[in-house]
C-alpha cells in the first residue's frame, strides 16, 4: 500500500452518520435510561439527581408523561411542593386522565393540609 492510499483512508470518517431510524431508537433508549435512573435516584432519596435525570428525559420528549411524574416526585422529595404541583399540572395538560399524576397531586394536597 502506498503512503497516498494510507492518507486517503485516514481522511475517511470512521463513524457513519445515524439513519433517522437509528436516531429515533437512540432517543427512545436515552429517554428510558434517564427515566429509569431518575426512578432509581428517587428510590434512594436522591432528589437532585432524580430531578436532573427527569429533566434530561423531558428535554428529549416533552410529552413523556412518566417524566412529569418523576420530576414532580423529585421536587416533592426536596420539599419544593409548588414546583412539584406545576410539573404535575403540565403532565395533566398532556394526559388529563393519568391516574399516577392525579394520585400524586392528591398526595401533595394532603401534605399541604
Amino acid at each position: 500500500m502506498k503512503l497516498s492510499e494510507v492518507k486517503a483512508d485516514i481522511d475517511k470518517p470512521i463513524i457513519t452518520p445515524l439513519s433517522e431510524d437509528q436516531k429515533r431508537d437512540l432517543k427512545a433508549l436515552l429517554i428510558a435510561v434517564y427515566g429509569n435512573r431518575s426512578l432509581a435516584h428517587l428510590l434512594i432519596e436522591r432528589g437532585e439527581e432524580a430531578l436532573a435525570d427527569a429533566n434530561k428525559a423531558l428535554n428529549l420528549n416533552e410529552k413523556w408523561i412518566r417524566g412529569y411524574h418523576r420530576k414532580a416526585s423529585a421536587l416533592k422529595l426536596m420539599g419544593r411542593l409548588d414546583e412539584a404541583r406545576a410539573a404535575i399540572e403540565k403532565g395533566l395538560d398532556i394526559d388529563p386522565n393519568n391516574q399516577a399524576l392525579i394520585d400524586l397531586l392528591k398526595a401533595l394536597r394532603e401534605n399541604q393540609s
